[in-house]
């Protein structure tokens, strides 16, 4: 006889990084209510998966079969690898990765005026922190094209590892299969059809995760350090998922941040340029952030206001955006001061999310990290995808990177993945005493 009461329990579960606890039933149950469970594949039968779950399944590899078919033989793939990779060759020669026209002369040497583009190679700037062209040293002993290959093998990796760790909890054939899903989904594709770096952030936000659930919260704080490589996102998120944590687990995950990023300037120092190579990073950066504004795949609200509005407007803007995101998460972080599990998947879904869909430099790539959240919300046997909610939520951050890889001018539609996932969040505690998910 199915259970007709929702226990407490069952509703924290609601598909998310934590399995509900096996105890036996309150004593104010009746003797209907507290009668033996069904077996999971007998309730899984009688729950009956929505069908938005195998259509999103079959969007998702029909998508990456057009991408394998449109994209893997076309030129210009990797357009972000050429310049981490005219990086690092300069790097291992001795040449000062940050200042421009040394990269430049690089460039032109290593692609003579042309790599797959059909036009000529345009300079790009390189700007990210001093290990990073240290780490990517040893592609540097394969041709450019040949690199890249290895590279979007790793990211393809990093993003089913990343996503397999972010779900500890879930059974093994559903955990598989979103891991397997996430890796081919379109933010990621569109992450390996750059060559970016956002997948391996998902990695060490999902061992972070995983590691958190397995109490090793200084393990789960050097993972968070190891994806500073990105500080203006990892940061950030970083400090959620430490808000997210257990209050004992705190202390030893900001430890565990704190020595890697220290272990990862030493390895700078030491092995990549000393101090000066931070000073021409931070140069670098500074003049780097002149041109975001005019970048046309932005994936966040600041993106529709950026190209348009003047350089004060701009940042009072972003200034605003800024306080929202802190705000909403202080706002999540109180919440689950005083609530439960629950309430850490929410600031930990939400608060991603938020900060995300304010930042005023993200892009589609980045969209990568909405994965942990957007999967807790759908549950391993998508029953959360009950909820309107979600399923706007799940469609539109499958449908937008889509969009964005046939048209980089799209902005405003890349910036509503993380929109819609932070909103469905908003109404998950009162549909989970709906549906009992």
């Amino acid at each position: 006889m199915p259970v007709s009461v929702v226990t407490d329990d069952a509703v924290q579960y609601a598909g998310g990084w934590v399995p509900a606890p096996a105890h036996a039933a309150p004593a104010h149950l009746t003797a209907a209510q507290s009668a033996p469970p069904a077996s999971d594949r007998a309730l899984r039968a009688q729950a009956r998966r929505p069908r938005a779950l195998p259509v999103l399944v079959v969007g998702i590899v029909a998508f990456a079969l057009y991408f394998v078919v449109t994209y893997g033989p076309a030129t210009g793939n990797g357009s972000d690898f050429q310049v981490f990779y005219a990086g690092a060759i300069a790097d291992r020669q001795g040449v000062n990765p940050f200042d421009w026209p040394s990269l430049w002369r690089v460039e032109q040497a290593l692609y003579d005026g042309s790599v797959g583009h059909g036009t000529a190679f345009a300079f790009a700037p390189y700007a990210d922190p001093p290990p990073f062209a240290l780490m990517l040293r040893p592609l540097t002993v394969f041709s450019e094209r040949d690199a890249y290959h290895a590279w979007a093998l790793l990211l393809l990796l990093c993003g089913a590892i990343g996503a397999y760790l972010a779900l500890p909890d879930w059974p093994a054939r559903p955990r598989v299969l979103a891991a397997a899903l996430t890796a081919i989904s379109p933010a990621a594709l569109f992450d390996l059809h750059l060559g970016q770096n956002s997948t391996p952030l998902l990695l060490a936000l999902g061992a972070a995760i995983w590691f958190t659930a397995r109490e090793k919260s200084m393990a789960a704080g050097l993972c968070l350090g190891c994806g500073l490589l990105k500080p203006h996102l990892m940061l950030p998120i970083a400090l959620i998922v430490i808000l997210a944590a257990p209050r004992e687990a705190r202390k030893p995950m900001i430890v565990g941040v704190l020595a890697a990023a220290a272990a990862g300037a030493l390895l700078g120092i030491v092995f990549d340029g000393g101090f000066a190579a931070y000073g021409h990073w931070l140069t670098s950066v500074r003049e780097f952030g002149d041109s975001i504004r005019h970048q046309p795949d932005l994936a966040s609200i600041p993106g529709l206001y950026l190209g348009r509005a003047g350089a004060a407007t701009s940042g009072l803007l972003n200034a605003a955006c800024l306080a929202g995101a802190a705000g909403i998460v202080c706002l999540l972080a109180v919440r689950a001061v005083r609530g439960g599990q629950l309430s850490r998947e929410e600031l930990l879904g939400a608060g991603i999310a938020a900060y995300l869909s304010l930042s005023p430099y993200v892009h589609t790539s980045d969209q990568v990290l909405l994965a942990p959240g957007l999967l807790a919300l759908i549950g391993p046997w998508g029953l959360g995808l009950r909820d309107h909610a979600v399923v706007l939520a799940a469609a539109v951050a499958i449908l937008a990177p889509m969009v964005v890889i046939r048209d980089y001018h799209t902005t405003g539609i890349n910036a509503l993945p993380a929109l819609c996932v932070a909103a469905a969040y908003w109404p998950r505690r009162r549909t989970s005493q709906r549906w009992g998910r």
